[in-house]
């Protein structure tokens, strides 16, 4: 989830990394309040990133969504703006069109946006669900494992490395704090190991925190399923906790009251 400043006519951008044939563009608001902050709009498209046009303008329902957009233009660079001085929060943005030349490619966000998750399809960029858990919700680790998504990563995890021989995973919290990075080893799957793991090749992309030890995640086998604070006793960034830490679920720096774990794929 993205989240600004309250400003006038807060924006986010997406730089698609080269042109394209766009066709509509996919708002999900946030989910868990606030649904009418991003209310009157307008979204403009550009090729230069410094002359825009416009394609669309409506008031998004107070309602998460998600909310298709028509937006039909030759672009590289999609941009939705705020007409009203508000926080900007929205859950994800999705661009929907054809590439041009036969260019498919995942694009990436502009510095100057606040965090979010972006899509190009075709060339999809989807991230899924293997976890979800609020506070009061406790299992063991095999229950875990065997009611949500985290066996498929154990035993079909393959399927969701990148190209570049990495996962690409998100930790995101109901206070609005996230991870977002990639990493060499598969956290559920950990040969001889049956304790704090450890994890291999690093890479951060939008992280919150770096605090207790973060490295990317563990197989935790205790506390949790998987945590954060790698190589060390610490549950920190838990996925998958069995137990209460003290007034809800270990998250960064900070005790949340829920969690959603992801794993993103392009294909």
């Amino acid at each position: 989830m993205c989240h600004s400043s309250r400003k006038e006519k807060a924006w986010i951008k997406v730089d698609l990394g080269a042109n394209y044939r766009t066709e509509s563009v996919v708002i999900t608001n946030r989910k868990d309040c606030c649904q009418h902050r991003f209310d009157d709009h307008i979204v403009e498209t550009s090729t230069d990133d410094v002359n825009w046009v416009q394609c669309f303008r409506g008031v998004l329902p107070h309602t998460a969504g998600a909310f298709t957009e028509k937006c039909a233009a030759e672009a590289r660079y999609v941009r939705a703006r705020m007409i009203n001085p508000e926080y900007l929060n929205l859950q994800e943005i999705e661009v929907r069109g054809t590439p041009l030349c036969g260019v498919s490619r995942k694009p990436h966000l502009s510095k100057a946006a606040p965090a979010s998750s972006a899509t190009f399809v075709p060339g999809v960029y989807r991230c899924t669900t293997l976890l979800n858990q609020a506070t009061g919700v406790f299992k063991s680790v095999p229950d875990w494992i065997s009611s949500s998504q985290l066996g498929t990563l154990r035993d079909n995890g393959e399927q969701f490395r990148g190209k570049d021989g990495k996962f690409e995973f998100k930790i995101t919290w109901d206070t609005g704090k996230a991870q977002h990075w990639k990493q060499t080893s598969n956290p559920m799957v950990h040969p001889g190991c049956t304790r704090n793991c450890g994890a291999t090749g690093y890479e951060a992309i939008d992280i919150s925190s770096t605090a207790s030890k973060w490295g990317g995640l563990e197989y935790s086998g205790s506390s949790a399923v998987l945590d954060g604070s790698v190589n060390s006793d610490n549950w920190w960034y838990a996925v998958g906790s069995t137990r209460k830490f003290g007034a809800g679920l270990p998250a960064s720096d900070h005790v949340a009251t829920s969690v959603r774990f992801e794993v993103c794929t392009t294909s």
